[in-house]
């Protein structure tokens, strides 16, 4: 398991049956749990960064940006983040303020949808560049945000023809999401 430095937050094994293996639960420093121990990583600080990390095997979200809390202004950045086989979706994104999201360079493989941006979020702030997203059940992006549109240009769709493609492997999106232009030949 790779360590994950997070300002005011801790990190420590998650108890037995928790989270499916790799196994990472984020706690306040005060030491009170998180609610929804299902996903790998929660978060409700005001800004973070996660990189260099491989997140797999979450029987709900790997990462939820905001947490249920859904707080006025959500900052985070992930650089190089492999995001795999998530029951639901490997990145859910929620927030009522400004909203400021970087993806970098990073996979989302065999997730139900790949990126999740809650509707009431202002998705304008989001932005997902040079990142790759392949056999997704749903959406590569769920974009079911009441403004906003997620920035998604430069990132491979699984298939030559783009995001919402008709070819063989072709990953969809869905609500406003700008992906064009995209990586081919990936």
């Amino acid at each position: 398991m790779t360590a994950v430095a997070v300002p005011d937050f801790q990190t420590r094994d998650g108890p037995a049956g928790a989270c499916l293996p790799p196994t990472l639960v984020v706690c306040p420093n005060d030491g009170a749990a998180m609610p929804a121990p299902s996903n790998i990583f929660e978060s409700t600080a005001a800004y973070f960064v996660l990189a260099n990390v491989s997140l797999k095997n979450a029987d709900r979200n790997a990462v939820s940006v905001g947490g249920l809390a859904c707080p006025s202004d959500v900052s985070a950045v992930f650089d190089h983040v492999r995001f795999e086989n998530s029951g639901e979706s490997g990145l859910v994104i929620c927030g009522s303020g400004s909203i400021g999201v970087q993806v970098a360079e990073s996979a989302f493989v065999g997730n139900a949808n790949g990126i999740t941006v809650v509707g009431g979020t202002n998705a304008s702030g989001i932005q997902v560049l040079e990142s790759s997203f392949v056999e997704t059940s749903g959406f590569a992006v769920d974009n079911d945000a009441a403004t906003g549109t997620v920035q998604a240009e430069d990132n491979w769709w699984g298939c030559n023809a783009g995001a919402n493609g008709t070819d063989a492997g072709c990953q969809a999106t869905y609500g406003a999401v700008d992906s064009d232009p995209w990586v081919a030949d990936y």
